[in-house]
């Protein structure tokens, strides 16, 4: 079969070409974020680089109900998507199936199914914020609202650091990109740097990030055993500087996501053969 699969976020729509589930070719254009509109045709201007094709897969940002491909919440990145039925604008647009699944989803979708090994599985995904979702071993938990696995606004320390969102000590406020970001510039080091860095302030602020990501894995494992958490996100290419020092704090196997911008696009494709063709 032959799929248009899509990922689409604030910035930018990532498209690919997939025939029998390998990616053929890849396309990428900015998202125009003035309305609902522009958002759509910054969309279709990727689909269509995509043809020729069967169906098309989506993953996009924003709250997603996977089962009737809309978006129930988006923020103003996504400017009118807000209760949005993609699946049947896309449908009606294409004349083809359709399927969509939110962005966290789909990433972690795609990086479980790549693997070999199906087990209880966490991704945290470490940009801006902290993204999240969990596999059970055998699918998606989506929950029943589809908000399952946003852990970056699960409480980490009482009356700590404020988060973006209003309230204090979330894990977001601690591990995010952007926690690595300011933790790197208040001692005028970029992030790539601040993992290898042998300066006294360097190796402490690494030290403070992974006990301050041990302590995580224990609060997400209480909520969602996992027997693997992949991390992804800016962070995950540092991997090979951090994680020997996590191994001090935590037994949890963690590993760094190993599908970069493929994950959301190969998990988009996942969930149209499970969605659409009933299978995996």
């Amino acid at each position: 079969m032959r799929l248009a699969a899509i990922d689409l976020g604030g910035t930018a729509v990532k498209g690919a070409h997939l025939c029998d589930g390998k990616i053929i070719r890849r396309h990428r254009a900015p998202t125009v974020c003035v309305d609902r509109q522009t958002v759509l045709d910054s969309v279709c201007t990727v689909i269509d680089a995509c043809k020729p094709f069967d169906g098309i897969a989506v993953s996009s940002a924003g709250d997603i109900d996977p089962y009737r491909g809309v978006c129930t919440y988006a923020t103003d990145n996504l400017p009118g998507f807000t209760g949005l039925d993609i699946r049947a604008y896309l449908s009606a647009r294409y004349g083809v199936p359709v399927s969509v699944i939110n962005d966290g989803h789909a990433a972690l979708l795609g990086e479980a199914t790549a693997r070999t090994h199906n087990e209880p599985t966490v991704m945290l995904t470490l940009g801006t914020g902290v993204g999240g979702a969990y596999y059970d071993g055998k699918a998606v938990v989506f929950g029943d609202d589809f908000t399952f696995g946003r852990f970056g606004h699960l409480p980490l320390v009482e009356n700590g650091l404020k988060c973006t969102c209003g309230k204090r000590g979330c894990i977001e406020a601690y591990i995010s990109g952007s926690a690595v970001v300011r933790a790197a510039s208040a001692i005028d080091l970029t992030p790539a740097e601040l993992f290898v860095s042998d300066r006294p302030q360097a190796v402490a602020a690494v030290e403070t990030f992974c006990r301050d990501l041990a302590a995580t894995l224990e609060t997400i494992h209480a909520q969602a055993p996992f027997a693997l958490c992949i991390i992804g996100g800016g962070v995950a290419r540092s991997a090979a500087a951090w994680l020997p020092i996590l191994k001090k704090y935590t037994t949890r196997r963690v590993e760094a996501a190993t599908l970069g911008d493929d994950a959301g696009l190969l998990g988009a494709a996942a969930w149209f053969r499970e969605a659409v063709c009933g299978t995996m």
